[in-house]
């Protein structure tokens, strides 16, 4: 990202991550039965589309 140092970057980048994977964890964790699978394809159709390989794992 042009005029950021790098390392603000990686830290942007990485709590950003972090933060939207523990969200849609909490919610499928509270269901009453979770299931692995249904979590994925959350997880996976929440994955932003600069995200490197999201449109190959989602299977677009």
């Amino acid at each position: 990202m042009r005029g950021l140092a790098p390392a603000a970057v990686d830290e942007a980048v990485t709590r950003f991550i972090a933060d939207g994977t523990v969200g849609p964890l909490e919610g499928w964790v509270q269901q009453s039965e979770p299931q692995g699978e249904e979590f994925m394809r959350l997880y996976i159709a929440l994955l932003p589309t600069w995200w490197p390989g999201s449109q190959s794992i989602a299977g677009d």
